[in-house]
């Protein structure tokens, strides 16, 4: 009964976080396509924001993966799987970003155009991340992270100890009942 209650559970849980993935997944999918077809334009502070923002991020998702590949405690709860599909957008965002910023096309002047390559590039990179996020799906689908089968562990024994309570309480409020029935008390009198 408990296995089948893991399985359901574990089915549960994949199902709400591939639902998450993909509607993120979607999400990047439009934007990508509408900035690559400039139909979204990038402003100035979107070509500021995006190259800071990634250049911060690219760093983030390099450090993770090294983190994760030489951290066996970290592995236990993650998947390397998911820092290896995305490390190629970080390393991309770190080489475009230390580009752009030498040569100075994010800090120009207001009303210059902006150079095709920020379409280009941000929008490239958020289809890229589209395709992760439905690779995840997929991948997570057969092997569900470490960390999505610990927390479904723990609602089970959360669950159990639940029920061994109001068990517990119900055997006690039993007893109770039964010491203090009328019936009980005539026989012990005779």
């Amino acid at each position: 009964m408990e296995n089948q209650n893991k399985v359901k559970l574990v089915k549960k849980v994949k199902l709400v976080y591939s639902v998450e993935l993909g509607i993120f997944s979607a999400l990047f999918a439009v934007l990508g396509i509408l900035i690559l077809t400039e139909v979204i334009s990038i402003a100035d502070w979107k070509r500021i924001a995006f190259s800071y923002v990634t250049l911060v991020g690219g760093s983030w998702l390099i450090i993770d993966l090294i983190w994760m590949a030489l951290s066996p405690k970290r592995r236990a709860k993650n998947s390397l799987f998911d820092k290896i599909v995305v490390a190629p957008a970080g390393l991309a965002a770190l080489v475009f970003d230390i580009y752009v910023l030498s040569k100075g096309l994010v800090h120009i002047p207001d009303g210059t155009p902006t150079d095709p390559i920020f379409h280009f590039f941000i929008g490239a990179d958020l289809c890229y991340l589209s395709l992760v996020y439905l690779a995840q799906i997929i991948y997570h689908w057969y092997r569900p992270l470490p960390s999505l089968l610990l927390a479904a562990d723990e609602a089970l024994k959360e669950e159990e100890e639940e029920a061994a309570k109001a068990a517990a309480e119900a055997s006690k409020l039993e007893c109770q009942e039964n010491e203090n029935s009328p019936e009980e008390n005539e026989n012990k009198g005779e």
